[in-house]
Order: C-alpha cells, then sequence, then structure tokens
C-alpha cells in the first residue's frame, strides 16, 4: 500500500489477505511461511521503492513487520523481495538499492536505545516519541547516502 501509516485496511488488502490465507491454508503452510507471504502480498511492492520513501514511512514499515523483535523474518522478507526482482531486470538495479537502503536503515536504527532517554531525563510515552524522532533522522541522513 501507498500509505502504511494509514490505519484503514483497504478492500483490496483485505482480499490479498484472503487469498493468501486461502492458498496457505489449502498447501497447509507453517505459520511462519505464512505470516512471511502475507508480508511479501502487503509490502513487496513498497519495499522495492523504499529509498525514495520518507523516513516516517520507512519506520512505519519497519514496525509493521516487526523487523525490531524479528529481524530475521524482515531479512527473508528481503531476501524474497530479491528473488521477485530478479524476475524484472529492467527495475532490479533501483530495487536492490532500495533492499540494500532497508538493510542499513534498520542495521542504523537497531543502535538507538531507550537507555540513552531516560539517562537525559526523559521518561513514558516521550521515550518512544524521542525514539522514532532519532530513528527519523538517522534515516533521514541514510536516504542521502542512497
Amino acid at each position: 500500500p501507498k500509505n502504511l501509516t494509514a490505519k484503514v485496511v483497504t478492500k483490496k488488502q483485505a482480499s490479498t489477505n484472503n487469498i493468501v490465507e486461502t492458498v496457505c491454508q489449502r498447501f497447509k503452510a507453517p505459520n511462519n511461511h505464512s505470516q512471511l507471504a502475507q508480508l511479501a502480498a502487503y509490502y513487496s511492492a513498497f519495499v522495492f521503492q523504499a529509498a525514495s520513501s520518507r523516513p516516517d514511512v520507512v519506520i512505519a514499515l519497519l514496525d509493521r513487520c516487526d523487523a525490531w523483535r524479528r529481524p530475521d523474518r524482515f531479512e527473508k522478507l528481503l531476501q524474497l523481495c530479491e528473488a521477485l526482482i530478479s524476475t524484472d531486470p529492467e527495475s532490479s538495479h533501483k530495487s536492490l538499492g532500495s533492499i540494500a537502503f532497508l538493510r542499513t536503515a534498520l542495521s542504523v536504527c537497531k543502535n538507538i536505545n531507550a537507555q540513552e532517554f531516560i539517562d537525559q531525563g526523559i521518561s513514558g510515552e516521550a521515550i518512544g516519541d524521542s525514539m522514532r524522532n532519532s530513528r527519523k533522522v538517522k534515516i533521514a541522513a541514510l536516504r542521502k547516502q542512497f
């Protein structure tokens, strides 16, 4: 979807979810494969253009894919996207750049620690807000390199 920050599930997303769920159930796919298939169905188009997206949208993708707690699954999503673009040589260069951007963004942002904000006297919800803002700054700086 174009707007990852939207809270409303579109009809297209619901339809895609139903198709992916149906296929996974039909083939009795393990849960981790089903989850990966759903992530790919929803977010692969975004992954291909991530390097040109706003930092808050990149963070929303990382949040929705639970990349902070499940980086291995996110890496599998990126590998799946690499396999998908290998079938389209015309757009592969730009898409591979976006995948590299996402890998680097996750790596850079994982170094942001809540403790550094707690040490500054920040508490409560402000810790999460501070972490999010720090991630935005790092992703914006990283985007200039890509």
